[in-house]
Protein backbone atom coordinates (compact mmCIF):
# COMPACT_ATOMS: atom_id res chain seq x y z
CA UNK A 1 0.00 0.00 0.00
CA UNK A 2 1.16 3.28 -0.94
CA UNK A 3 2.00 6.16 0.92
CA UNK A 4 0.21 9.30 0.17
CA UNK A 5 1.11 12.98 0.20
CA UNK A 6 -1.01 15.56 -0.60
CA UNK A 7 0.69 18.86 -1.90
CA UNK A 8 -1.00 22.27 -1.23
CA UNK A 9 0.56 25.15 -2.97
CA UNK A 10 -0.62 27.97 -5.00
CA UNK A 11 -0.02 27.80 -8.66
CA UNK A 12 2.14 30.52 -8.70
CA UNK A 13 4.89 28.10 -7.59
CA UNK A 14 4.15 25.69 -9.27
CA UNK A 15 7.89 25.39 -10.42
CA UNK A 16 8.74 24.76 -6.71
CA UNK A 17 6.11 22.21 -6.07
CA UNK A 18 7.22 20.10 -9.17
CA UNK A 19 10.89 19.98 -7.81
CA UNK A 20 9.09 18.73 -4.28
CA UNK A 21 6.88 16.18 -6.33
CA UNK A 22 9.99 14.52 -8.29
CA UNK A 23 11.99 14.49 -5.07
CA UNK A 24 9.26 12.83 -3.03
CA UNK A 25 7.36 10.20 -5.34
CA UNK A 26 8.79 6.88 -6.13
CA UNK A 27 7.20 3.57 -5.91
CA UNK A 28 6.43 3.87 -2.13
CA UNK A 29 5.15 7.71 -2.43
CA UNK A 30 2.34 8.35 -4.53
CA UNK A 31 2.33 12.54 -4.51
CA UNK A 32 -0.45 14.43 -5.37
CA UNK A 33 -0.38 17.42 -6.81
CA UNK A 34 -3.42 19.02 -8.21
CA UNK A 35 -2.16 20.15 -11.00
CA UNK A 36 -0.95 16.86 -12.27
CA UNK A 37 -3.08 14.41 -10.86
CA UNK A 38 -6.65 16.01 -11.11
CA UNK A 39 -8.45 14.68 -14.08
CA UNK A 40 -9.03 16.90 -16.61
CA UNK A 41 -13.19 16.68 -16.75
CA UNK A 42 -13.48 16.37 -13.54
CA UNK A 43 -15.00 18.19 -10.26
CA UNK A 44 -11.61 19.88 -9.30
CA UNK A 45 -13.04 20.59 -5.81
CA UNK A 46 -14.40 16.95 -5.37
CA UNK A 47 -10.92 14.84 -6.53
CA UNK A 48 -9.33 17.65 -3.94
CA UNK A 49 -11.32 16.43 -0.83
CA UNK A 50 -11.23 12.90 -1.98
CA UNK A 51 -7.11 13.15 -2.20
CA UNK A 52 -6.99 15.19 1.47
CA UNK A 53 -8.80 12.17 2.89
CA UNK A 54 -6.63 9.80 1.56
CA UNK A 55 -3.56 11.60 2.25
CA UNK A 56 -1.38 9.95 5.14
CA UNK A 57 0.51 13.58 5.00
CA UNK A 58 0.19 17.14 3.68
CA UNK A 59 3.37 19.13 2.51
CA UNK A 60 2.55 22.79 2.52
CA UNK A 61 4.08 25.08 0.04
CA UNK A 62 3.69 28.41 2.01
CA UNK A 63 4.43 31.60 0.31
CA UNK A 64 3.03 34.81 0.02
CA UNK A 65 0.88 33.27 -3.06
CA UNK A 66 -0.43 30.74 -0.76
CA UNK A 67 -1.33 32.65 1.86
CA UNK A 68 -3.26 35.10 -0.16
CA UNK A 69 -4.83 31.72 -1.56
CA UNK A 70 -8.76 30.69 -0.74
CA UNK A 71 -7.90 26.81 -2.07
CA UNK A 72 -4.58 26.48 0.18
CA UNK A 73 -5.97 27.92 3.31
CA UNK A 74 -9.42 25.22 3.00
CA UNK A 75 -7.10 22.43 2.44
CA UNK A 76 -4.96 22.94 5.51
CA UNK A 77 -8.11 23.21 7.62
CA UNK A 78 -9.79 20.48 5.85
CA UNK A 79 -6.48 18.72 6.13
CA UNK A 80 -5.70 20.13 10.32
CA UNK A 81 -9.65 18.80 10.21
CA UNK A 82 -8.79 15.35 9.91
CA UNK A 83 -6.06 14.99 11.90
CA UNK A 84 -3.86 13.98 8.71
CA UNK A 85 -0.23 14.92 9.31
CA UNK A 86 0.94 18.38 7.96
CA UNK A 87 4.80 19.12 7.28
CA UNK A 88 4.85 23.30 6.35
CA UNK A 89 7.91 24.47 3.86
CA UNK A 90 7.76 28.05 4.33
CA UNK A 91 9.75 30.00 1.26
CA UNK A 92 9.88 33.15 2.48
CA UNK A 93 11.65 34.51 6.02
CA UNK A 94 9.70 35.96 9.08
CA UNK A 95 6.64 34.51 6.68
CA UNK A 96 4.84 32.12 9.57
CA UNK A 97 2.17 29.28 8.43
CA UNK A 98 -1.25 29.43 8.91
CA UNK A 99 -2.48 29.66 12.87
CA UNK A 100 -4.46 26.66 12.46
CA UNK A 101 -1.13 24.64 12.31
CA UNK A 102 -0.69 26.23 16.33
CA UNK A 103 3.43 25.69 16.57
CA UNK A 104 4.17 23.35 14.24
CA UNK A 105 8.05 23.03 13.48
CA UNK A 106 8.25 24.06 9.93
CA UNK A 107 10.75 23.87 8.07
CA UNK A 108 12.59 26.92 6.13
CA UNK A 109 13.25 26.61 2.71
CA UNK A 110 14.12 30.77 2.19
CA UNK A 111 17.69 29.87 3.93
CA UNK A 112 18.55 26.46 2.98
CA UNK A 113 16.67 25.03 0.18
CA UNK A 114 18.22 22.17 -0.47
CA UNK A 115 18.74 21.31 3.41
CA UNK A 116 14.77 21.68 3.90
CA UNK A 117 13.92 19.40 1.18
CA UNK A 118 16.47 17.00 1.92
CA UNK A 119 14.59 17.19 5.15
CA UNK A 120 11.30 17.17 3.94
CA UNK A 121 12.22 14.23 2.02
CA UNK A 122 13.76 12.40 5.38
CA UNK A 123 10.99 12.81 6.68
CA UNK A 124 8.34 12.21 4.47
CA UNK A 125 10.26 8.52 3.76
CA UNK A 126 10.54 7.90 7.70
CA UNK A 127 6.92 8.50 8.02
CA UNK A 128 6.14 5.92 4.72
CA UNK A 129 8.62 3.14 6.42
CA UNK A 130 6.25 3.75 9.55
CA UNK A 131 3.46 3.37 8.18
CA UNK A 132 4.64 -0.17 6.09
CA UNK A 133 5.94 -1.20 9.47
CA UNK A 134 2.56 -0.94 11.30
CA UNK A 135 0.65 -2.40 7.97
CA UNK A 136 2.75 -5.14 8.08
CA UNK A 137 2.17 -5.53 11.90
CA UNK A 138 -1.46 -5.13 11.45
CA UNK A 139 -1.39 -8.31 8.86
CA UNK A 140 0.55 -10.23 11.60
CA UNK A 141 -1.53 -9.75 13.89
CA UNK A 142 -4.58 -10.17 11.78
CA UNK A 143 -3.30 -13.36 10.73
CA UNK A 144 -2.53 -14.98 14.22
CA UNK A 145 -6.24 -13.70 14.77
CA UNK A 146 -7.66 -16.08 12.21
CA UNK A 147 -5.39 -18.55 13.00
CA UNK A 148 -6.32 -18.71 16.88
CA UNK A 149 -10.16 -18.57 15.10
CA UNK A 150 -9.31 -21.31 13.37
CA UNK A 151 -8.17 -23.11 16.11
CA UNK A 152 -10.74 -22.68 18.44
CA UNK A 153 -13.22 -23.80 15.80
CA UNK A 154 -11.48 -26.84 15.22
CA UNK A 155 -11.75 -27.49 19.10
CA UNK A 156 -15.46 -26.65 18.75
CA UNK A 157 -16.23 -28.96 16.40
CA UNK A 158 -14.28 -31.68 17.46
CA UNK A 159 -15.78 -31.57 20.82
CA UNK A 160 -19.20 -31.81 19.64
CA UNK A 161 -17.94 -34.21 17.21
CA UNK A 162 -17.36 -36.57 20.30
CA UNK A 163 -20.61 -35.14 22.21
CA UNK A 164 -22.44 -36.83 19.36
CA UNK A 165 -20.41 -40.10 18.80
Amino acid sequence: MAFNVFISYSTRDLGYVTQVQKNLENEYIDVYVSQYSSPVGQSLTADIKAAIRRCDMLVLIWSDDSEASNWVNQEVGAAAGLDKVVLPMVLKKGLRPPAILGDLRYLEADTDPVMALSTLQKDVFEAALKKETDEKRRQEMMLKFALVVIVLLVVVLAYQASQEG
